[in-house]
């Protein structure tokens, strides 16, 4: 399935000043149907544990890509 959408893999650094970041995820699109598609956007610790994924629920989001034009949004609040 990674034809349908570009990867995204870049650690970015959150602190005092800096506390939100906007990421682009291009998805690809044509003109032929096709049934729904879905991603997960995951947030790992990059520290020196080899980037376990950040623990609770709210660290990982499944994305759906609907065969519609319509731009989306996600967002992690802060826990």
């Amino acid at each position: 399935m990674g034809s349908e959408f570009e990867a995204f893999n870049k650690i970015i650094e959150l602190n005092g000043k800096n506390t939100e970041e906007t990421v682009k995820i291009t998805i690809y699109d044509n003109n032929d149907w096709q049934p729904d598609q879905i991603f997960f956007v995951e947030l790992y610790d990059p520290g020196e544990n080899g980037m376990p994924r950040y623990k609770g629920d709210d660290t990982k989001c499944k994305i759906t890509i609907l065969d519609e034009d319509f731009p989306g949004q996600l967002c992690f609040e802060e826990p």
